[in-house]
């Protein structure tokens, strides 16, 4: 069982409840096997990006968490709290944060996220990887009775979803094979950690796969395609945030048209997304669905 994040405990003291980075240390320490001073770094280093890319009036959107931005306040009228005197409060530049539609929900509902690994079962053996990146034989070092989260048949229809979004124009698929990359090791991080999916194994995939997409566009199957596999995943959760990953890779180095546009409305109104995903996606890149209808 991995170390919980979650140092809630209604009976100690409200400040004993604070996550700290020193908790989050002490987490990737004990799940990764790195030493202390490691692990230390390494979520420092996360922490100073961060902050660098806020500095430089940068978004961080982080999937599945939220998205932190910088905002500049306009000097206002304010009362000084010990004297009650009126003041001027200097304009001043502040970070925001907005949590995914995904975090929302699983703060809202109380839901733990588990750190355990799953593992995949015989279905992973029996993929090729003309199929999936998971048909892989690197050995497990845990086993585990639980079937995976994720089917064949759903990784198949989630990898083709996200790279129609990296493949589909030629031009543009060099510039956005690490965009699908980073997105599916994102995914596998969400859905389901335990699946063996590795960098090495999803770039080999990549490589067997790359034309797929933009045969299918040639010959007008592609949307067709799409609609099938958001059907195949109807089922499957965290579709909120799997929509953001399409539009992460779609808006990678800022090249993206109205196929990709098209596309993602198509999953938003397919799979039922209530109104916030809409603006979510907005918030984050205002001009990627302007004209995008209303929706309940």
């Amino acid at each position: 069982m991995g170390v919980e994040l979650s140092r809630n405990n209604k009976s100690k003291p409200r400040a004993e409840n604070t996550l700290k980075r020193s908790d989050v240390v002490r987490k990737l320490h004990h799940e990764t096997g790195l030493s202390s001073t490691v692990s230390a770094e390494l979520v420092s280093r996360v922490f100073d990006h961060i902050s660098e890319a806020l500095i430089r009036g940068d978004d961080v959107k982080l999937a599945g968490f939220g998205t932190f931005k910088l905002r500049q306040k306009a000097a206002r009228l304010g009362r000084n709290p010990k004297t009650g005197e009126e003041c001027t409060i200097t304009s001043r530049k502040v970070v925001t944060f907005k949590p995914s539609v995904v975090m929302k929900e699983r703060v809202e509902s109380g839901l733990k996220i588990e750190t355990d690994n799953q593992e995949t079962g015989e279905e992973a053996a029996k993929m090729t990887p003309s199929e999936t990146p998971i048909g892989s034989t690197e050995k497990r070092s845990r086993k585990s009775k639980e079937s995976p989260a994720i089917k064949r048949k759903e990784w198949i229809a989630l990898f083709e979803l996200l790279g129609s979004f990296a493949f589909a124009n030629p031009a543009f698929q060099a510039r956005k094979t690490e965009a699908f990359i980073r997105s599916v090791l994102e995914v596998k991080t969400i859905i389901d950690p335990g699946a063996p999916v590795t960098r090495k194994s999803i770039s080999s995939w990549v490589r067997l796969n790359l034309n797929r997409w933009s045969k299918w566009a040639e010959t007008e199957t592609l949307i067709p395609r799409f609609r099938a596999n958001l059907d195949n995943l109807r089922n499957i959760s965290h579709k909120p945030d799997i929509i953001f990953f399409m539009v992460d890779i779609a808006i990678a180095e800022n090249d993206y048209g109205d196929l990709d546009q098209s596309l993602i409305a198509q999953a938003i109104l397919e799979w039922d997304m209530p109104a916030t995903i809409v603006s979510d996606i907005r918030y984050v890149c205002p001009e990627f669905i302007p004209d995008f209808p209303e929706i309940s």
